[in-house]
């Protein structure tokens, strides 16, 4: 099994709420429930962006597109990291329940 897919409606629905939030305030809580309810995968996220916050010897301006280049695809390389992890983890989980069910 796959992860469900995700409705128009239910995006829509999830960004409207996220929005009212401040930008700030919604991602201290997204990274604090992520702490608490997915330590390990938090830890993932973090190892992938802590190379892009250390600071890069004798570079202290970089032109704005490169930036926002480098942020997007940050952002889904990150994003697809984590998919991937909640995928596998799913199939991995039903491969030990079909493994469990034959034993018995």
């Amino acid at each position: 099994m796959t992860l469900p897919k995700v409705t128009k409606d239910c995006i829509t629905a999830t960004v409207e709420k996220a929005t009212q939030q401040d930008p700030d305030v919604f991602a201290a809580e997204a990274m604090l429930g992520l702490m608490e309810d997915q330590p390990v995968l938090m830890s993932g996220v973090m190892a992938l962006l802590q190379p892009y916050m250390e600071p890069i010897p004798d570079v202290e301006d970089v032109p704005l597109g490169f930036a926002q280049e480098m942020m997007l695809r940050n952002c889904f390389c990150v994003l697809g990291v984590a998919l991937k992890a909640l995928n596998a983890q799913v199939f991995a989980e039903e491969m030990n329940d079909e493994v469990q069910h034959e034993e018995l």
